[in-house]
């Protein structure tokens, strides 16, 4: 059985794909203007790694969404990660991921909603070597960056 730790790298690294992946593949109409500054991240990983409880991680980060995004879609598909195209309707994406790392296969689909320039979520089945977790992030900008 794997440790819960390479697990959730592993669970977190995907959803960093995922998000990543919106921009690239919209490429043509860019994604609508996330703003950058400070942006705080809370993700609640549920998995069987985790017996089905929920296991929240906060993470705060001076950023700029997009170009970040971009930056972590492009290593995670050099680490061999596929996407399927990105559906819009309206502020919601949806779209999938194939991840094959470190002997590991991950499905999963996602659905992102932009909730404004400053507020988006993301929801995101997996499938972990046959075993089904979930991760709901909300991301929230808190203001500018401190200098």
């Amino acid at each position: 059985m794997r440790s819960f730790p390479s697990v959730a790298v592993a669970v977190l690294a995907i959803a960093a794909a995922l998000l990543a992946c919106v921009p690239v593949a919209r490429a043509a109409d860019p994604w609508p203007g996330l703003r950058p500054g400070s942006w705080e991240f809370t993700r609640t990983i549920r998995s069987a790694h985790t017996g089905g409880k929920p296991r929240v991680v906060r993470s705060v980060r001076c950023l700029d969404p997009v170009a970040d995004m971009k930056q972590q879609n492009s290593r995670l598909a050099r680490a061999g990660c596929t996407f399927s195209p990105v559906v819009q309707r309206g502020n919601t994406y949806t779209f999938s991921s194939l991840c094959r790392i470190a002997g590991m296969e991950v499905r999963s689909k996602s659905v992102l909603t932009v909730e404004s320039p400053t507020a988006y979520r993301l929801h995101v089945d997996t499938v972990e070597d046959g075993a089904p977790g979930c991760e709901d992030m909300v991301a929230r900008r808190l203001g500018d960056c401190r200098k």
